[in-house]
């Protein structure tokens, strides 16, 4: 940056500059009054007191000096304030332009790689900005430091050339007595000079007037001697600060072009790195790719089983199901068979009690017959036993047995038989027995029948609770798979999601 711009505006600024402090370099001179009014005192001040002045007019421009610089100084910093700003401005127009932040997501929002760049990139430039806000509060400080030393050092000057006017009046006013000025008149050297000129009766001494007039005229030419040499001091002082200012300013574009050139360099390096690290980030990124893409293909392999499994999981649970209905079915045939067979059973019971009264019967008919053979009875004698048989339980003679006909021959299961027996009826004693055996023998079939329907009863019933439960364990693995494929899909479809996206801004990166 160079400082021909800021040297243009110098003048104005410092003119300001002097405005502000209240400091100028040079005092404006009052213009010269006409004679006989005070003017030729001012000057023969001005004539004794120039040497002081001449000393304070050296500390002034020095003062000047200093406070120009510092004003170069402070608009520098303002100058470079602005140029920072604008570097931010446009520093965040190319992190927009490089970074694909211009262009938004389909959301209309920045990537998260973008925002982290651009938020790191916006931390520094406010580091730097809040950096050089510092200086410039640092600079402003001094600066007020150095209008206070300025006040202070003027101050102390005007009172010195005070004094030193004061000193010299009084030398003044000592010559004034010692050439015989009169003494009663208590008045400065320039109120004597104006009553000697406007003096009209010739009261005062001539020659001192005439003395007066020269040492007035000598301070004249001195002070416009002295007032030349401040012109050309002041001229070459300025020729010098002018030939500093220029060795400052080209030492200042040389370290501005170092400082560039560096910069530069720094810039170059900063690109060969950002290149680096995109030509890594876009090798990253396509290893990240190969193994989305190896994941993604695994996944559909996976998936793909999965739903082979699934279709022969839902082909066995058809067949199950079919089988089910059918175990249903049988077992409606079953309990439709075991009902009858209960039917069958219980008609078998009442027929087996049935047979077992009829067998009761019998054989009490059997051990009549088996009495009555061993004893057979008479009309005429009859023995205690027989008598008893006669008698009942309670005491009253019972009815002698009638002997009925011949049984008829539809009647499986005559009720009752005749006790005397003839010498023929062991024959029938034979048929009894034998129908009472094959009566057990049929019982015992029965019964062997009930207990087979019984176990295939129960066999059924088991298989029918088996079928049930393998019917519920597929219906829950079918629930698993079908979770299980709903959350492969899923993945499936994150994963083709990450692969566009990392496809797009691979595509970006190449791009750029």
């Amino acid at each position: 940056m160079t400082l021909q711009p800021l040297l243009k505006r110098r003048n104005s600024r410092s003119s300001q500059w002097r405005v502000w402090t209240g400091v100028t370099s040079q005092q404006p001179r009052s213009p010269s009054p006409p004679p006989g009014h005070g003017g030729e005192e001012k000057r023969r001040e001005e004539e004794e007191g120039g040497g002081g002045r001449g000393e304070s007019l050296e500390q002034a421009a020095a003062l000047e000096a200093a406070e120009q610089q510092m004003i170069l100084i402070h608009d520098e910093y303002k100058k470079l304030l602005r140029e920072k700003e604008d570097e931010i401005v446009q520093l965040k127009s190319v992190i927009h332009q490089e970074h694909g932040t211009a262009q938004p997501d389909v959301d209309g929002q920045m990537t998260r790689k973008d925002l982290a760049v651009h938020k790191e990139m916006v931390a520094e430039l406010r580091q730097q900005l809040s950096g050089l806000r510092e200086q410039l509060t640092d600079k402003e400080k001094e600066l007020k430091e150095l209008n206070g030393r300025a006040e202070g050092k003027f101050s102390r000057l005007k009172t010195q050339a005070k004094t030193k006017i004061r000193e010299l009046t009084a030398q003044l006013e000592r010559m004034r007595e010692e050439q015989g000025a009169s003494p009663q008149l208590n008045l400065s050297a320039t109120q004597v000079l104006d009553s000697s000129l406007l003096s009209t009766g010739g009261e005062e001494d001539s020659g001192a007037s005439e003395q007066l007039q020269a040492l007035q005229t000598q301070l004249t030419h001195t002070q416009r001697e002295l007032e030349e040499r401040k012109r050309e001091e002041e001229e070459r002082k300025r020729e010098l600060e002018e030939r500093k200012k220029e060795l400052e300013e080209r030492k200042e574009e040389e370290e501005e072009r170092k400082k560039e050139e560096e910069e530069r360099k720094e810039e170059l390096e900063e690109r060969k790195e950002d290149e680096e690290e995109r030509r890594k980030e876009l090798e990253r990124v396509r290893e990240e790719k190969k193994s989305l893409q190896q994941q993604v293909d695994s996944l559909r392999d996976k998936l793909n089983v999965s739903e082979v499994c699934v279709g022969k999981e839902r082909e066995e649970r058809v067949r199950l199901e079919l089988k089910a209905t059918e175990l249903e079915e049988e077992l409606e045939t079953q309990a439709s068979h075991i009902s009858s067979v209960k039917q069958a059973a219980t008609q078998l019971q009442k027929s087996l009690t049935e047979e077992q009264e009829h067998s009761h019967s019998l054989q009490l008919q059997l051990d009549q017959i088996q009495s009555s053979t061993t004893s057979p009875p008479s009309a005429t004698n009859v023995t205690p036993g027989s008598q008893d048989d006669m008698v009942g339980s309670d005491g009253v003679p019972s009815k002698p047995p009638v002997s009925p006909g011949p049984p008829d021959k539809d009647d499986d299961h005559p009720s009752t038989f005749t006790p005397v027996m003839a010498s023929g009826d062991r024959g029938s004693l034979v048929d009894m027995e034998q129908e009472i055996s094959r009566l057990e023998t049929a019982l015992k079939q029965k019964d062997e029948q009930l207990s087979s329907f019984k176990t295939i009863l129960e066999q059924t019933q088991a298989a029918l609770d088996d079928a049930r439960e393998r019917g519920r364990n597929l219906a829950g693995n079918l629930e698993n798979l079908s979770s299980e494929q709903s959350l492969l899909t899923q993945r499936v479809e994150a994963l083709s999601l990450e692969l566009t996206e990392s496809a797009g801004c691979a595509g970006d990166e190449q791009r750029e």
